[in-house]
């Protein structure tokens, strides 16, 4: 068996999720050989009324949704905090698109695919999301084959509530102006929520994280996620709240409606390369 000594569990967890919740063959793969890769996901579903299991199948189909809605307006699509994101090498719309995916833990990333004998398709490159979203970014990205003028999705996926509110804001915003951005699916805890913890449950969810070193640092409302997409040059902007997603593929709520904050945005493609 693999050990899980000095991961991120959190990477882990989403596989075990995708593996038990959507039964995806390549999340299967990715944790069959560690020892006990779903503690965290065992740890937060008991903390907060089954929540990892069900975030992870909500913004799956929520994602999942617009990029094949939409997949004819991007060419190329890069993933912040991708993790072990099995969606490049599983979603059959992206099977055309190039696929890049940046991370702090890229070397972790590629031991475990390495480890595990699993082939991904996305092109990794390292970056500290807080702190290093810059020219040298760009730099490295390029060098992997990536464009900065074909028509660009970002997706940024169980990620944003790790930095601070200022570093999402600047992300996104650097993104913005570098790219040929033409589409944004992103995902924000609620402040509702979670600042300060509306309940037990939510406090104990913020222990949690931060017991394990990866605490929670923003949260946003509708109306500042719709605020900075609109100053960005959005024109097609929906935030939905995670309970309505929720309902339509459990049939029930069991979390807060407005836990999270799921988030999709568009504007016209500026050309092509």
């Amino acid at each position: 068996m693999l050990s899980t000594k000095g991961l991120n569990l959190t990477m882990l967890a989403i596989p075990c999720a995708k593996s038990q919740q959507l039964h995806d063959p390549q999340a299967t793969k990715l944790i069959a050989n560690f020892d006990n890769p779903g503690k965290f996901q065992k740890d937060c579903d008991t903390v907060y009324d089954d929540f990892l299991n069900r975030e992870v199948v909500v913004r799956h189909r929520y994602f999942t949704h617009f990029l094949e809605q939409k997949q004819d307006l991007y060419e190329q699509v890069l993933i912040l905090g991708v993790g072990l994101d099995t969606k490049p090498d599983m979603l059959p719309c992206l099977k055309n698109k190039a696929v890049y995916g940046c991370d702090l833990a890229v070397t972790d990333i590629q031991n475990i695919y390495q480890a595990t004998g699993v082939h991904t398709r996305t092109k990794l490159v390292a970056c500290d999301l807080e702190t290093g979203m810059n020219q040298q970014f760009l730099t490295r990205l390029q060098a992997r084959g990536f464009s900065l003028t074909k028509p660009t999705l970002v997706l940024w996926e169980g990620g944003t509530f790790f930095l601070p509110p200022e570093a999402v804001v600047h992300d996104l915003s650097f993104l913005n102006q570098q790219l040929n951005l033409v589409g944004l699916l992103v995902d924000y805890m609620s402040s509702a929520v979670f600042n300060p913890p509306r309940h037990e449950k939510a406090r104990r969810q913020l222990e949690l994280v931060a017991k394990i070193g990866f605490p929670w640092k923003s949260f946003f409302t509708p109306a500042e996620i719709k605020q900075l997409e609109h100053k960005l040059g959005f024109t097609e902007i929906n935030v939905t709240a995670h309970g309505e997603i929720e309902q339509r593929v459990f049939g029930n709520v069991k979390l807060d409606k407005d836990i999270v904050y799921l988030n999709a945005a568009f504007k016209p493609a500026a050309g092509t390369n």
